[in-house]
């Protein structure tokens, strides 16, 4: 219908008089109206035609930068509680627990031996997280003619919220050395062993054998069950490793090709075995994740490998403010809406490695294995 309407025939327009010239309203009446909006009526009634066309193809999907962060996987985090400046804990020293033979007391026993507890203050600066951003008035206005799927709004507010969590996860990983705070990856507090060497003299997994790789994951499971008296609740369940290593698990196939390195070492370890024997096989899930910010760091910057148990009571990380729209309101110095988003966040916490000050070097719920010079 809209090729024979040409919006120059409005010329020949006189005293209501038409030539050559067609209506919409006459020729399709229903679209003229029901999908024609008032200023659009008036706009065909004024030159006698309304013609809406585009060059070009509108694909319905925007399409965004992609991203994503993973310490949420790996860190439990407890949100809320408001506005703060401090996550604050307390633990606990047992004090005066004698030798083992000296803290019996029977019949014949002469002193009657004394504990006390000491209770440790441990206090963390919580991160005020704070991003805005301005709609133009005219832009705003613009925006309403536009066919786009998406709001601007929304488009603004999604990239806000991946710059938090990408924010975040430095926090988490790596810490604030300007501001004194170490994250999970590198944190003063933790005891660091070695990655043994193999025949091969190397540490990377590259360099070992399958059997010396079992070996390694074996003797971090023994040195758990050793230092906690056998202990289950203490032994790790998430090992975390740089990508290389993490790799080179699932590049080592079987014989058979049945079954990688990874595989096997998930479903055959000293670990398993010891909870097996326990009865408590369904209380334990061990996992083996690889991530990149571990790949150059560690006492020679050669890598290293976090082995823990993900329990809020051994590592953690406060949002007490989660991320999320706190004002909007009209700047007339932009002439714009301004909208802000505000978040508080707090590094890492590791109660048991960092709450005693007495206890540096000592053995504690999370560890570092590192992996020695190339």
């Amino acid at each position: 219908m809209f090729k024979n309407i040409d919006l120059q025939d409005a010329k020949y327009y006189k005293s209501g008089q038409k030539k050559n010239m067609y209506h919409v309203k006459d020729m399709n009446p229903h679209w003229y109206n029901n999908f024609l909006s008032d200023e659009e009526r008036d706009l065909h009634d004024a030159n006698f035609a309304f013609v809406s066309t585009t060059l070009a193809k509108l694909h319905q999907t925007a399409y965004e930068p992609i991203w994503f962060t993973t310490y949420a996987m790996d860190i439990p985090i407890d949100v809320g509680g408001g506005f703060v400046d401090y996550v604050e804990y307390f633990t606990v020293d047992w004090r005066g627990l004698a030798r083992e033979s000296e803290n019996l007391f029977g019949n014949n026993g002469t002193i009657i031996p004394r504990v006390n507890a000491s209770l440790n203050q441990a206090t963390k600066r919580v991160y005020t997280y704070e991003v805005a951003y301005d709609l133009s008035f005219v832009e705003l206005q613009k925006l309403n003619k536009v066919r786009f799927q998406k709001s601007i709004q929304e488009i603004y507010q999604q990239q806000i919220f991946a710059s938090y969590e990408l924010f975040a996860q430095r926090i988490a990983y790596l810490g604030r050395n300007d501001q004194g705070d170490a994250g999970f990856f590198n944190n003063p507090n933790v005891k660091v062993y070695s990655v043994p060497a193999g025949v091969s003299t190397e540490t990377k997994f590259s360099g070992l054998t399958n059997e010396e790789i079992v070996s390694f994951f074996n003797g971090v499971f023994a040195t758990y069950l050793v230092e906690s008296n056998h202990n289950l609740s203490l032994m790790p369940d998430t090992f975390l490793l740089p990508i290389a290593d993490s790799r080179e698990l699932s590049d080592r196939i079987s014989d058979l090709l049945t079954r990688n390195l990874r595989d096997f070492i998930l479903n055959n370890n000293y670990g398993l075995d010891e909870v097996k024997g326990t009865g408590l096989e369904s209380n334990f899930n061990f996992s083996i994740r690889g991530r990149e910010d571990l790949d150059s760091i560690g006492t020679f910057s050669n890598g290293r490998i976090v082995a823990y148990r993900k329990d809020k009571k051994f590592v953690r990380m406060d949002q007490p403010y989660p991320l999320q729209m706190h004002y909007t309101g009209p700047n007339v110095e932009r002439a714009s809406y301004t909208t802000i988003f505000v978040a508080q966040l707090s590094p890492v916490q590791l109660p048991y490695n960092e709450g005693n000050p007495d206890s540096a070097g000592e053995f504690a719920p999370v560890t570092y294995w590192d992996f020695g010079a190339t």
